[in-house]
Parts: structure tokens; C-alpha cells; sequence
């Protein structure tokens, strides 16, 4: 096997001119070997790699395209394997480190092209590659949880119907595996944990992830659905200072990850350690695997899991750094779905309201604002108010994977996570949910009514606001996590959707609520309407045509109404009437109404 010394950029594997170039960033090393592995994991040989300033490197003038490979870090007597930081195919086999293939792509697009759904149109789905699809029987069975399900005509159409045009995807990067969570027999299921910034998670994969991957983004789009990812620049899955090195502890600790003075790891996100995005070999590692994804993989848009701390200098948070600059000055990535959960657990991590554009933020308030409303615990001005927001930077969501399903927000006041093995400490204990008079699954007819009603109640207020809204997959089919609100190690019935609960009622409303939203969203002067009684609990939207009316309190309430005929359009607690309407309208408790003015009323 014939070596040069090869290049020293760009990072990872590459193929050039019938060699494999191999270059990788490692400080206060000895000696670097580049481990060769048959299909099997039985290695087959070591190379000796060049220094060139802590950039390692070598070129292997062979075919390796049935080869996985790792790297053997020699500092002293002591030898640590690592996984690429930039390997596109991370697989299951972890002998001595998580091995890469190194299989040759060549993918036809076809003529892909982004849908670039604005954001006053678009409407998100967040969802879990598995488990969305992994119990619906209308698809064949080997691709059930996979990316196919998602490629599937099925579920596109599914998408399609219920007006969704963003899929929202749980993190598919390669992830580790969490000793204390097999020890449990459970696993990280969300995903957030990642080992490979660069490679889709080879699970959802039937047998070549990457091309599936980027199948499932072509289909998407030809459907006109956008894709995005939610990513983890934060930190990795490696874990706190006690853990084994799989990949950048043994190649540049000090570099990848913040540490203190003493040396102790700083933890911004309590996972046990935190990416130093302070240092130039992070930066182009996030910006690398952005750019990967975005020009290489089409891909729409990134959520960044716990935010603020790519930002940090420091112990501070600011957009005086070098990360945010260069991601805004991108012509591609600026011009991307930036969308931030504001919010990290080190000093002032509370940001939301202050990400710069083109940021777009997770609204945590609007969550709280209204599953308290519909508990009757939140005055109606601070819901109205909220509703008719409209600045296009934040996205609105009453259920997130974080938390509660919507079935769940209606059915329990307390978390049931006892499957978790954790004594049911983990997971919120604030959820502001409210059971309807019954802890749990029941047979009681009147507190399921309540329950339908209320989960409509949510959705109209989530799709019927001026910003952009986030829906839970499998919200609209009424779907339930028997109560767990942390179901991050439930890879099971727990968490997987079930496509067998009777909620159509539920679904065809949510679709309702979505192909209202065009007409309500961007009205020229809306106005917010108070009964004349004053209701503390209830208020209405004027939006052009159309009159949304929303009553909280346990009582009946009389709303006054604009001098012109109107009909019911929609109703959370009934069918609609086609009775002609003037004057004044009732609105019972805990329901939403819309209504509609008549055509030359």
C-alpha cells in the first residue's frame, strides 16, 4: 500500500486522484497511526501520519472503498483511538474507536432545488426520524423508522394533508452510546449526544445512510416541505471528564472543549462539557459541518439545541464573537432557517429577546402564557397581546419533544417518568398541565369531551397566532407518552407515534386551523376585542374577515359584534352551525369560535 505525505486540508477523508487523503487536528501528540479496518472491524493495517504544525495527515494511494478506518494517538506510553471528527459515515462498529467507511458518494439530485418557504408562510413539524414512522403499518415494514419512511409517499402525503410545509428533525447526526444508559437497558434515544458532526445517524439508515439521508431531503422538497435539522454545537457525546475518549478528548482536548484554570471542565449544558467555541479548530468544525449540510445535503435550516453557549467568551454571552460573524457574512448559510433555543444553563443563559437577527427564537413565553390561559390562570390581554406579535423572530409552540405531548398537557397534573429508572426525578415538575378532572386515561365521557375541546383550544391558539408556529408530531393524532414528560431514553411504544388513536376529529381541525392561518396572518390593523362584561378569561381577534373569539373562564360569555352578518367558521366544542349571525354571540366556556363575515355583509 503506497503512501504520500499527503495535504493538510481539508479535514477528514478525501478522495483525490485515485489516493484517500487523511488529515485530522491533534495537539501534544507523539506519533499519529491511521488504523485500517476490513468490513468486519478486523484491522488490516497501520500507516504512519505526518506532522504538520498539529495537523496530522497522510495520503494512501489504494482503493479503500470497502475499508472503515480510526486514529491511534500515541502521547508517552499511552495510546487513545479516536473516531474522525469529520468522518461522513460513522458505524456501529467500535473496535477500538466508532469506525468510518469510506465508501465513494455520487447521489443525482435531480435538479433540487430549496422550497424557501417564507417565514409568515411556513408551518413546522418537529419530529423523531424513528418514531414518527416507526409504528405506521401503511408503510412497509424495513422502512418503518428509517429516513425511507420519512421518503415515503405515505408520509409525505400525510404531511402534505395536514398543511405542514418544514419538517423539523430530532438530531440525526451519528450519536454515542451512554454507559449509564445501557447499564439500564435504555438508550439516548432523541439523540442528543452527538459523536460525528458530519455523518447522518447510520440507524435510520437500511444500508447506506447518506444517500437515504439525502433521498428523504429530494423528496421532501419535490413535496415542497422543507428540512430542518436540529443540531448540537454545544457540546458532545464523549461526556464529562470520567468517560472514555471516543474522538476529540483524545485527539485535542484542551482545544475542543472549555476547561478552567485547574483544568476542570466547564459545563454550560449540564452534560458534562462544553464545546469551546472560543477556539479557531471549533469554530471551522461548527462551520464545516454547517456548510456539509447545507450545500452537500440541501438541507433548509438549523435549530441550535441550548444556543447561548456558542456564543460564550468567557462566562458571557455575546454576538461580539467570532461564530455569529461568520455565520450571518455566509452567502449560503445566512440565507438559511436560523432558528435558537435561547436558553443554556451557565451565568445569564436566559437570552430570549436578544439574538440578533437572522436568528429566529424558540418562544417559551408564549407556551407558558397559554397552557396557563386555558387553565384559567392567565388574564386574556397577556394571551391577545402574544397572539398578535408579529416581529418574525420567534416561533411559537405550546408542545415541544421537551415536555408533555398535547394529550398528555390535558391529561396529567403530574409527570409519570418511572420508565425512566430515574425515581421520577427527572423531567419538569412545571408543566402547567391540567388533567380535566381525571389523572390518566379514563372512560369518562365527559372528561375525554373536555380534553378534545381543550387540545383544540391549544392548537387554535398556537395556529391561529401571527408567528410562526411549531406542532409536535403526533399532536394531532391525539398521542400520548403515558404521562412521561422526558421520554429522552424511551426507544419504544413510549415514544414512538401511534397511528391508531381515534382523533380524527382533532386531526381535521388542526388542518382547518392551518389553512385559515394565510388569511389571519400579516391583517392590516387587527384589534383585540373584550366582552362587554369584562371578562378577566375571555377576548377576541379582529383580523380582517374574520373574528377569533377565546373564552377560558368556567361561564358562558357575551361578545359583541361588528355591524355586519357573520356565520361560524369554526368551533372547538361542536360542529359548526350555518345560522346567520348579528349583534352579539355567545361563546361558552373553555371554547374557541371563529367567525366569518358573510360576503357583502
Amino acid at each position: 500500500m503506497k503512501t504520500t505525505p499527503g495535504l493538510p486540508s481539508p479535514f477528514g477523508a478525501t478522495h483525490n486522484d485515485g489516493a484517500v487523503n487523511f488529515a485530522v487536528y491533534a495537539e501534544g501528540a507523539a506519533a499519529l497511526e491511521l488504523c485500517l479496518f476490513d468490513a468486519q472491524g478486523r484491522e488490516t493495517n497501520r500507516i504512519a501520519m505526518s506532522d504538520g504544525g498539529n495537523i496530522w495527515h497522510v495520503a494512501v494511494l489504494s482503493d479503500l472503498s470497502d475499508s472503515l478506518y480510526c486514529y491511534a494517538v500515541r502521547r508517552g506510553e499511552t495510546v487513545q483511538y479516536a473516531s474522525d471528527p469529520y468522518a461522513r459515515e460513522l458505524t456501529a462498529i467500535a473496535t477500538p474507536a466508532r469506525l468510518t467507511a469510506l465508501r465513494a458518494q455520487n447521489f443525482e439530485w435531480n435538479g433540487d432545488r430549496r422550497p424557501q418557504i417564507g417565514e409568515n408562510a411556513a408551518v413546522i413539524y418537529e419530529a423523531h426520524v424513528k418514531g414518527f414512522t416507526r409504528l405506521n403499518e401503511n408503510l412497509p415494514a424495513e422502512i418503518r423508522g428509517k429516513y425511507a419512511g420519512i421518503a415515503h409517499p405515505a408520509t409525505i402525503g400525510y404531511l402534505k394533508s395536514l398543511g405542514i410545509t418544514t419538517l423539523e428533525l430530532l438530531p440525526v447526526f451519528a450519536k454515542s452510546i451512554d454507559p449509564f444508559l445501557e447499564a439500564k437497558g435504555l438508550t439516548n434515544y432523541w439523540g442528543y449526544n452527538t459523536l460525528g458532526y458530519f455523518a447522518p445517524e447510520s440507524e435510520y439508515a437500511i444500508t447506506d445512510p447518506v444517500a437515504e439521508f439525502k433521498v428523504m431531503v429530494r423528496e421532501l422538497h419535490r413535496a415542497g416541505i422543507e428540512v430542518i435539522l436540529d443540531v448540537v454545537y454545544n457540546h458532545t457525546g464523549e461526556g464529562n471528564a470520567a468517560a472514555a475518549a471516543q474522538s476529540f478528548r483524545a485527539l485535542a482536548e484542551k482545544a475542543y472543549y472549555r476547561t478552567s484554570e485547574t483544568g476542570e471542565y466547564v459545563d454550560y449544558t449540564h452534560c458534562g462539557n462544553t464545546l469551546n467555541s472560543e477556539h479557531e479548530i471549533v469554530r471551522r468544525l461548527i462551520l464545516d459541518s454547517m456548510r456539509y449540510w447545507a450545500n452537500e445535503m440541501h438541507i433548509d435550516g438549523f435549530r441550535f439545541d441550548l444556543a447561548p453557549t456558542l456564543f460564550r467568551k468567557g462566562a458571557s454571552v455575546t454576538f461580539d464573537h467570532e461564530l455569529h460573524r461568520a455565520i450571518v457574512q455566509d452567502p449560503v448559510l445566512s440565507q438559511l432557517k436560523l432558528i435558537v433555543e435561547p436558553w443554556d444553563l451557565g451565568p445569564h443563559g436566559y437570552q430570549r429577546g436578544h439574538f440578533p437577527p437572522p436568528y429566529v427564537e424558540w418562544n417559551d413565553r408564549f407556551r407558558d402564557t397559554a397552557r396557563e390561559f386555558w387553565k384559567g390562570l392567565r388574564p386574556a390581554d397577556d394571551l391577545a397581546t402574544l397572539m398578535l406579535a408579529h416581529s418574525h423572530r420567534a416561533i411559537n409552540f405550546v408542545t415541544c419533544h421537551d415536555g408533555f405531548t398535547l394529550r398528555d398537557l390535558v391529561s396529567y397534573q403530574h409527570k409519570r417518568n418511572e420508565a425512566n429508572k430515574e425515581d421520577n426525578k427527572d423531567g419538569s415538575n412545571h408543566n402547567h398541565s391540567f388533567n380535566c378532572g381525571h389523572e390518566g386515561e379514563t372512560e369518562d365521557a365527559a372528561v375525554n369531551a373536555l380534553r378534545l375541546t381543550q387540545s383544540k383550544n391549544l392548537m387554535a391558539t398556537l395556529l391561529l397566532a401571527q408567528e410562526m408556529p411549531m406542532l409536535l408530531a403526533g399532536d394531532e393524532a391525539g398521542n400520548s407518552q403515558q404521562g412521561n414528560n422526558n421520554a429522552y431514553c424511551q426507544d419504544n411504544e413510549i415514544s414512538w407515534l401511534s397511528w391508531t388513536n381515534d382523533a380524527a376529529d382533532l386531526g381535521d381541525f388542526v388542518r382547518k386551523c392551518i389553512a385559515l392561518r394565510p388569511a389571519l396572518t400579516g391583517v392590516v390593523h387587527p384589534q383585540i376585542i373584550r366582552p362587554p362584561s369584562g371578562n378577566y378569561h375571555a377576548f377576541g381577534l379582529l383580523l380582517g374577515k374574520y373574528i377569533v373569539l377565546m373564552n377560558s373562564s368556567a361561564g358562558n360569555v357575551l361578545f359583541a359584534l361588528p355591524d355586519t352578518r357573520m356565520r361560524e367558521f369554526l368551533r372547538s366544542d361542536r360542529e359548526i352551525r350555518s345560522d346567520e349571525l348579528r349583534g352579539v354571540y355567545l361563546l361558552p366556556a373553555r371554547c374557541v369560535a371563529v367567525l366569518k363575515q358573510v360576503n357583502g355583509g
